[in-house]
């Protein structure tokens, strides 16, 4: 090998030295060994989420305690999901609607989708309402006396009959009749609808389940099209 050889190659002996030696100072520094290309991470955030979601695994596979029971409206979307027969998405369907509005009976969990009449009678003896809260800006809370915000009752006191929509007013928003939770008597607000024809829609309420569409009225006897189109606007499911 001739001078310019030997001097090459001492010049590259020296260049690998210092990136060696710049490399092993880096990769000892508090953070330099995980910024280094390739270097090992250190796994604690990940072991933490993966310990979160084991943790929230288990507590939906807890089953309830005998006499357990639960506050739709306030238990967690992993415990409502420790309810026989409720799976996960069947619970973050219960999540959403009581988030838009809180339940203030047990029959109102019928408007989370997948759960019927059937399903609440089931899950009755394991759940229990505490006082219904007041949702963000007074949505479908309960007003400062406690009691749960509801439909207007016909003949409550300071409700008039066209509040009701038992007549027509010009100009006025119809006025909505919750159809799962009136009785006969409030029924009978809304037009063409009489007491007979009122205690027919409750008996089919009660024989068939909650109404979840103004459709679900038509098998009810004195119930057609035309009477559907004209009680539409207020009824409220």
């Amino acid at each position: 090998m001739d001078a310019q050889g030997r001097r090459a190659f001492v010049h590259l002996v020296a260049v690998l030295l210092l990136t060696g030696g710049v490399r092993l100072a880096w990769a000892h520094r508090p953070g330099g060994a995980a910024a280094l290309p390739g270097a090992a991470r250190v796994p604690g955030a990940s072991a933490d989420s993966s310990a979160r979601v084991a943790e929230a695994e288990a507590r939906r596979a807890r089953p309830l305690a005998p006499g357990e029971t639960l506050d739709p409206n306030r238990a967690s979307e992993e415990e409502l999901d420790r309810l026989p027969g409720v799976g996960p998405r069947t619970a973050r369907d219960l999540v959403r609607a009581r988030d838009t509005l809180p339940f203030s009976s047990l029959e109102d969990l019928t408007r989370a989708r997948g759960i019927g009449a059937r399903t609440v009678e089931r899950l009755r003896p394991h759940l229990a309402l505490g006082p219904v809260p007041v949702s963000p800006g007074g949505r479908g809370g309960a007003p400062a006396g406690g009691r749960p915000a509801g439909p207007p009752r016909a003949g409550a006191a300071g409700t008039s009959g066209a509040a009701l929509g038992v007549g027509p007013v010009a100009g006025a928003e119809p006025t909505p009749i919750w159809v799962n939770r009136a009785s006969a008597q409030d029924l009978t607000a809304l037009p063409g609808v009489g007491p007979v024809l009122a205690g027919r829609i409750v008996a089919q309420r009660e024989q068939a389940g909650h109404f979840r569409t103004p459709e679900d009225l038509l098998p009810v006897k004195g119930v057609g099209p035309a009477l559907l189109e004209r009680i539409r606007p207020h009824l409220r499911f």
